[in-house]
């Protein structure tokens, strides 16, 4: 993935989580290849609402 030079920490991690995201299974490799914005935007809001969920219990 491409990224700005600089970026913080919480933001690195946000940016790891995702291209994680998009190798972990063959179904999240199928959509984030699709067209469907929906299904998209919904597999990212899964992704961030656990990241804030472990940040948030872990800190």
């Amino acid at each position: 993935m491409l990224s700005p030079e600089t970026l913080s920490t919480k933001q690195q991690e946000i940016l790891s989580l995702i291209s994680t995201s998009l190798i972990e299974s063959d179904e999240a490799m199928m959509i984030f290849s699709s067209s469907s914005e929906s299904m998209i935007r919904e597999k990212l809001e899964e992704l961030f609402s656990d990241y804030l969920e472990n940040k948030w219990i872990k800190e």
